[in-house]
């Protein structure tokens, strides 16, 4: 019996990851409309 634990654990640092990067390009693009 395998545990597919380390897959879920890996599937949510992914996850969280990616929701940063998107964090950051939200806040670039923020920056670049201020100063436009």
């Amino acid at each position: 019996k395998r545990d597919p634990d380390w897959r879920r654990e890996q599937q949510r640092r992914e996850q969280q990851r990616r929701r940063r990067e998107q964090q950051q390009q939200r806040r670039e693009r923020q920056q670049r409309g201020e100063r436009d």
